[in-house]
């Protein structure tokens, strides 16, 4: 049975990467963003580079003109009413080039009260 759930696990990561799409989670108790390794490749920053608070660093890649939007959009999580969002922004790479990213998001976990306590999430550039 593990053999197997490996076997899975590693079909399903071969998968995605293979599709070009980073994958993303956010715990909102916490406010801890955590990124897929792809996420590292489509931006140009190392895990080291992004440090530990990847959520700030992430809003700072973000187009300032788009920033406003994406920050509210966050912000309002826990008033969620539906389990999916889908939103689109510009994002700035290492290399200084701005690529357009549509994120697909859905809630996975709410508290006792309903309210959203962790999303996750599919960024793709467009």
């Amino acid at each position: 049975m593990r053999d197997e759930l490996l076997a899975e696990q590693y079909r399903l990561k071969e998968v995605v990467e293979s599709t070009g799409v980073a994958i993303w989670e956010y715990d909102l108790l916490n406010r801890f963003l955590s990124v897929s390794e792809r996420w590292h490749v489509v931006s140009g920053y190392s895990r080291e580079e992004l440090g530990d608070n990847v959520l700030t660093s992430w809003l700072a890649m973000v187009h300032p003109e788009d920033r406003p939007r994406i920050s509210a959009t966050f912000a309002d999580l826990t008033n969620l009413q539906g389990d999916r969002f889908e939103y689109e922004y510009r994002m700035r790479q290492k290399d200084g080039q701005w690529m357009w990213v549509q994120s697909l998001a859905h809630i996975v976990a709410r508290d006792g009260n309903g309210r959203p306590t962790k999303v996750a999430g599919i960024n793709l550039e467009v």
